[in-house]
């Protein structure tokens, strides 16, 4: 077997490219390591956006549910005066809601 011996100007080509290929080695990494820490700053944030959702959503639960006692079951802890308070809260909610209701049917029937 023969193997064609190579030239002075065959090693430097070949340092050369090697060279190259290290530098695009070097940024390749770099870069990477620029992505993984922006990976893991979104990841954190992902994680506090994922918490302040949940205790959002459940002190939503929480007062829905105490605002559902104070209506259906007329808190029995509460003085009359308040009990009624709360009742015409709820009277005055759904006014208004029948009011937008209607505004909107309004609407409909005058573009019509």
């Amino acid at each position: 077997m023969h193997t064609p011996k190579r030239t002075e100007s065959d090693w430097q080509g070949l340092v050369c490219e090697f060279l190259v290929c290290k530098r695009k080695l070097e940024s390749k990494k770099d870069a990477l390591l620029i992505l993984s820490k922006e990976l893991d700053n979104c990841q954190q944030e992902r994680d506090q956006y994922r918490l302040m959702a949940n205790q959002l959503r459940e002190r939503h639960q929480g007062l829905k549910e105490k605002y559902r006692e104070l209506i259906d079951g007329g808190d029995p802890s509460l003085p009359p005066e308040k009990r009624h308070l709360v009742n015409l809260a709820q009277l005055l909610r759904d006014s208004r809601e029948r009011g937008r209701k209607q505004g909107e049917e309004v609407k409909e029937l005058t573009q019509s």
